[in-house]
């Protein structure tokens, strides 16, 4: 799963967000930022964002969860 935070939002905010729209996975559940953090070129993301002319490169953070189910959508 991948999303992109929305204005004002923390990475961890983010991620919680999209984990919960995007798979049904609670908020309140362990979300463990990973070590791994990378870069991704704004030339190489698909759609429409709005991330300033100045803007060429986007942080990528990693994440895990814990979820204590298999029930995920």
């Amino acid at each position: 799963m991948a999303g992109g935070g929305e204005e004002g939002e923390t990475p961890i905010e983010s991620v919680e967000r999209e984990a919960f729209e995007e798979a049904g996975i609670k908020r309140d559940y362990p979300y463990i930022e990973l070590d791994s953090m990378s870069s991704l070129p704004v030339e190489d993301v698909v759609g429409n964002f709005l991330w300033g002319e100045d803007v060429y490169v986007l942080k990528e953070f990693s994440f895990g969860i814990k979820v204590p189910t298999k029930d995920i959508s």
